[in-house]
């Protein structure tokens, strides 16, 4: 499956993340006017085993104290993962 494919409109779900992985998600710029801007978080699960995602400024950021729980985030916004990895095809010389 290819980026575009990932990102087809029938991928998207206002479902929150249930497991750990890459999602793409949308809305949380909305009230900005870009509410169809995405950005690829991770989410995974904080010392205490809670699901949480790195929502913020320093998106590579692994301190997770700074992450939102995926149960805090506004139920409006589209995920659309997890992602699998796309394979790279080798390129004849």
């Amino acid at each position: 499956m290819t980026a575009a494919q990932q990102l087809a409109d029938s991928n998207w779900t206002k479902t929150k993340p249930a497991e750990p992985g890459a999602y793409w998600v949308r809305g949380f710029r909305a009230e900005v006017g870009a509410p169809n801007q995405h950005a690829l978080v991770e989410v995974g699960h904080d010392d205490e085993g809670v699901l949480c995602c790195n929502l913020h400024v320093d998106t590579t950021d692994d301190d997770r104290t700074f992450w939102y729980e995926i149960q805090q985030l506004d139920p409006s916004f589209e995920w659309c993962g997890p992602l699998h990895p796309v394979p790279i095809e080798r390129r004849s010389a």
